[in-house]
């Protein structure tokens, strides 16, 4: 069993298409497809279901794919560590955030790995919370940077501030031309929320519920673009945290402070602790700590609120 086979393997695994995988590898669908059907004769078993949708994994391919994750993990950690021994730093980081917070980022760090690491490669990855900790609990990514209302079960974490919650409507809107509006004012509005699971949207209901505040969710969206361009033309309202919304106000948009409660959300910065870090994953996450914190000082949020050194 060879290094290229388990590449192909996790690659189909993932993309859930054959050709798709061999596009994502630069090589052609049959060496792929003889690729794989050496590997399951090697396994005595199939790895895949062949559906109309795709292929989606047996239970024989289920127990595979972690101990072929963690075989490509170690040989590349391996790379990594020998280049770094010769003053090269180098390597793919794989960096998992929420929507918000890869508008922020993902460019800054783009030019600084660009810049001062061109031996590192950056993959971004956009997902809600708990999809970002199961790829961090199964080794599918080395960065995360995400939202959390309260502590984590994840080790390796760090704490770089947190942001108060902001309702969104239309620039002239009048529930929205305050600095403030209170929580029970939601109450019967017609809200464009994030599908579930979405963190934000658990703490926002989590808390109508505490307050008898009965919460109008006329459509649901995982796209800020989506939320934004509805609450701009008027008639509706979307939630955001305070970067988010802040990012968009010069689009038509106009934002209130959530209080009386005040829902206040974390932003964490956690490293994927199954196996020790390279040199790259750690420059990669000092610099995006460094990022978020200049992201903190550009939208002007609360001097309380500036993440810890």
């Amino acid at each position: 069993m060879d290094l290229q086979k388990l590449e192909i393997f996790v690659c189909i695994s993932q993309l859930g298409n054959l050709s798709k995988a061999a596009m994502a590898l630069d090589t052609l669908p049959s060496i792929v497809s003889r690729q794989l059907a050496a590997l399951e004769s090697t396994c005595n078993g199939k790895l895949f279901h062949r559906t109309g949708r795709g292929m989606t994994l047996t239970d024989l391919g289920k127990r595979l794919l972690p101990r072929a994750q963690a075989t490509l993990a170690e040989y590349q950690g391996l790379r990594e560590e020998i280049k770094a021994q010769h003053g090269v730093i180098a390597g793919d980081v794989r960096i998992g955030l929420v929507p918000s917070l890869a508008q922020a980022v993902s460019a800054k760090l783009f030019r600084t790995a660009l810049q001062q690491y061109p031996g590192v490669k950056l993959i971004i990855m956009e997902g809600v919370s708990a999809q970002l900790d199961t790829w961090r609990t199964n080794d599918e990514v080395d960065i995360t940077i995400l939202f959390r209302a309260g502590k984590s079960e994840l080790h390796n974490e760090d704490n770089l501030g947190s942001v108060d919650t902001y309702l969104v409507g239309a620039r002239g809107d009048p529930l929205t031309s305050g600095a403030a509006v209170r929580f029970s004012e939601l109450s019967g509005l017609p809200l464009v929320l994030a599908s579930a699971p979405n963190s934000l949207r658990a703490d926002v209901e989590k808390e109508a519920r505490h307050l008898g505040v009965t919460l109008t969710i006329v459509l649901e969206t995982n796209s800020l673009a989506v939320q934004t361009e509805l609450a701009a033309r008027g008639g509706t309202y979307t939630i955001m945290a305070g970067h988010a919304a802040r990012q968009r106000l010069g689009a038509g948009l106009q934002a209130a402070r959530i209080v009386d409660p005040s829902i206040s959300r974390t932003i964490a910065l956690g490293i994927a602790s199954h196996r020790p870090a390279t040199d790259a994953i750690r420059h990669i996450a000092r610099h995006a700590r460094m990022h978020i914190m200049e992201a903190f000082k550009i939208i002007g949020l609360p001097a309380d609120a500036a993440p810890e050194s």
